[in-house]
């Protein structure tokens, strides 16, 4: 993989996204999509995600609070639209939103 993006499910805040390289560690680009917010919304994202698969191999690593099985399924469609590259392991978000939650983050 060349790089891990980050994504924190939500609804209202939308979805945010930190991509990191895998390589050096350094922050790539961090966006917030908001893909439960309409089909459009759902389109822009889904284009996007699968246009960054088809330029990298690309781990998604979701974190597993609100919002987690919708996100999912954006990332699974912009998956089968890249030609089934890139995949994504669900991951724990305990303790995540203490730290989200200051002013650093």
């Amino acid at each position: 993989c060349d790089i891990i993006v980050g994504v924190d499910p939500g609804f209202r805040a939308g979805v945010k996204m930190a991509a990191i390289s895998m390589h050096n560690g350094d922050v790539l680009e961090v966006w917030t999509a908001h893909p439960h917010n309409g089909e459009a919304a759902k389109h822009d994202t889904v284009e996007r995600l699968s246009h960054l698969l088809s330029e990298h191999e690309v781990i998604f690593a979701l974190g597993n609070g609100t919002a987690s099985r919708e996100t999912e399924n954006v990332l699974r469609e912009a998956m089968k639209k890249a030609s089934g590259r890139g995949c994504y392991a669900v991951v724990d978000e305990a303790g995540a939103s203490v730290y989200s939650a200051t002013e650093l983050a």
